[in-house]
């Protein structure tokens, strides 16, 4: 990720006050030290961690790309993303209207067709 924005920041692609969403959803530990911690004490720590880091360095905001383009009902989105409330990182996510109207709690940021959600 900082190999990205590195390069787009020479092309002057990054501006502080545009959010980037973070695709790569890996690299959350579950560990601190030799102890096992929770999935949201994980994220957490890495989400703050990022946004400290994006924050020192000028880039711009991290958001998190969920699961992409869910359908709705999906009862296992639900389960994964709702400890998500927790984290320090806002979630965001391309959906169509149904998933927007099923699933946009979840989510802080959509993506998705204007004019079928709303005129």
């Amino acid at each position: 990720m900082l190999r990205y924005l590195r390069v787009a920041e020479s092309n002057g692609l990054v501006h502080g006050d545009i959010p980037w969403l973070w695709l790569y959803g890996g690299g959350w530990e579950k560990t601190a030290g030799d102890r096992k911690i929770t999935a949201t004490e994980a994220r957490t720590r890495a989400a703050t961690w990022l946004q400290e880091m994006c924050r020192d360095r000028g880039f711009p905001e991290m958001v998190y790309y969920g699961w992409d383009e869910p359908h709705h009902p999906w009862p296992a989105l639900r389960d994964h993303f709702r400890p998500w409330r927790e984290v320090p990182m806002r979630l965001g996510n391309a959906m169509n209207a149904a998933a927007t109207y099923g699933h946009g709690d979840l989510h802080d940021v959509w993506i998705t067709h204007c004019p079928v959600i709303t005129p």
